[in-house]
């Protein structure tokens, strides 16, 4: 069910609802300037019937103005007699003024507090009150800032007896709207891109593009694993793209992790309902994720935690017990003595293409490293010669490919902000590390920009202080061409740019998706 939230504001484009399909309408008339008085205007622009939500938030429930219950019960009890509309009541206010509201135009709602110590107990509380009461909806606004928070809304969908609308917030609040329905709601809030009533809501395009209305237990699923910021990944619009042309089914979604444990436990969680064809993997995971799964000990009951245990000369690969790290220089640390590091870094998780148990038994040949494929091409496309003077800026894991991968080239340096992971990933490299200050007079013969410095509109070489280069390789992808790309263009620099550094890396992603999708259909 999808539920159009409309703030009901001077500015809003309301001739633009005809164009949008959806199945019930809420009007936040808090967002009015008089919103005890419904304004009449906005019925030449939608009608007002049973299909549609009436909602006077107060500040106290999150809304926009302050408004005594007395006065919006009567504004509500108006329009259902006039309109037969629905009305939405915050649920503590309901339970303690008991107002006269058909239960068959009511919808109850509670906001959970990221504060609240118990929230999985205090959310069974509230749908067992609720129960007592035969309400149209029981609305859940939760903050969900892990995948096991998550995992608990099916549960909450069987406890209650009134159809359950479960809306999440924080890290995976946008993630568990798009999975709504896995997730036992009856359905979820979309709002247009500059209109929106809660910033979690989805835009239906983003409803489209991710395939929401067909996400069930016949989905076929795969995503990319990372930071905050995989909303922004370019995969999201290529693959659904591409690979909902062999099935409808198919989906590829952003997971947004901070901790993969938590992460992979829901996977298993979920492999019981639906089947995954893999994921691909990015900052600050492509070191981590693949280090996590290639412990022999990878169950449920270890935690990895940063830079303890490290390994030595003589422990087997496969025995090591390394703690989880939120950096990618710790676990480079704890890979200083091993002989192929590059095999350890991945950028794609290939499930086994098996429809049970898919992830039970992980293995270290189902992580592929899709950059070095990438960093081969721009190499050839940059027509880079063995003897040319290269400077690799950053320290995480991508530089650590491209150092790997090139370790016959003659002339290979390495530079960073953080000189202390800069210095370690030389060390590791057998490479020499050059200050910023020590590349500020050097032109190189080949840059290659392994950090995100230009996502945010900065320019790489004013930043950094680096003399502009004979040639340039940027990962940093953005809509838009960066600073770097853009002065390079116009001084006629050969360059391979992030965008196209990552549909190099994209193909043999798509492959190995296809590969698998194949196998499960």
């Amino acid at each position: 069910m999808k539920i159009f939230s409309i703030p009901a504001c001077s500015n809003f484009p309301y001739s633009e609802i005809r164009h949008y399909s959806y199945d019930l309408l809420e009007l936040r008339l808090d967002y009015s300037e008089n919103p005890l008085v419904f304004p009449t205007r906005l019925e030449s622009f939608l009608s007002i019937d049973s299909t549609t939500i009436v909602t006077i938030r107060d500040l106290s429930e999150g809304g926009v103005k302050s408004i005594p219950f007395e006065q919006k019960l009567a504004s509500y009890l108006e329009l259902i007699k006039r309109t037969n509309c629905l009305v939405d009541c915050e649920f503590e206010l309901f339970i303690k003024h008991n107002p006269p509201i058909p239960h068959e135009n009511l919808i109850l709602s509670k906001h959970f507090s990221e504060e609240c110590s118990n929230l999985s107990e205090t959310v069974s509380e509230t749908i067992d009150k609720a129960n007592k009461f035969n309400v149209r909806y029981l609305k859940l606004i939760i903050p969900v800032e892990t995948y096991q928070q998550m995992q608990n809304f099916s549960n909450w969908k069987k406890a209650s007896k009134t159809p359950l609308i479960i809306l999440g917030s924080g890290l995976l609040g946008k993630l568990s709207r798009i999975l709504w329905k896995l997730n036992g709601s009856v359905g979820t809030y979309l709002a247009l891109e500059n209109f929106k009533t809660s910033p979690d809501q989805l835009t239906f395009e983003e409803y489209e593009l991710y395939g929401c209305e067909l996400l069930d237990e016949r989905t076929i699923l795969g995503g990319i694993i990372g930071d905050k910021h995989v909303y922004n990944s370019l995969g999201l619009l290529y693959y659904n793209r591409k690979l909902r042309r062999i099935d409808s089914r198919i989906a590829y979604l952003p997971f947004p992790v901070k901790d993969l444990q938590d992460f992979v436990s829901w996977l298993r969680y979920m492999n019981q309902q639906i089947i995954f064809y893999g994921f691909s993997v990015t900052m600050p995971f492509k070191s981590l994720f693949s280090q996590y799964f290639f412990t022999t000990e990878q169950k449920s009951d270890h935690h990895l935690s940063s830079g303890q245990e490290h390994p030595s000369k003589s422990d087997s690969y496969q025995q090591q017990k390394i703690k989880q790290s939120s950096q990618t220089s710790d676990i480079l640390t704890s890979l200083a003595q091993t002989n192929d590091l590059t095999s350890k870094i991945a950028n794609l998780f290939s499930v086994k293409v098996d429809t049970n148990h898919q992830l039970e038994d992980i293995l270290p040949e189902q992580f592929l490293n899709t950059d070095l494929d990438a960093f081969r091409e721009s190499i050839k496309i940059l027509n880079v010669d063995k003897d040319d003077l290269i400077l690799v800026f950053g320290a995480g894991a991508t530089a650590c490919t491209f150092l790997r991968e090139f370790t016959n080239f003659a002339n290979l340096k390495i530079s960073s902000r953080n000189e202390e992971k800069g210095i370690a990933l030389a060390k590791l490299c057998k490479i020499r590390y050059l200050s910023l200050k020590e590349i500020a007079d050097v032109t190189f013969d080949l840059v290659v920009n392994c950090t995100p410095l230009g996502m945010v509109g900065e320019d790489f070489f004013s930043v950094t202080g680096i003399t502009m280069p004979k040639k340039f390789l940027d990962l940093t992808y953005t809509k838009q061409k960066t600073k770097a790309i853009n002065r390079c263009i116009e001084k006629k620099i050969p360059c391979v740019d992030g965008q196209k550094f990552w549909l190099l890396q994209a193909r043999r992603q798509e492959e190995m998706f296809r590969r698998n999708i194949s196998k499960l259909l």
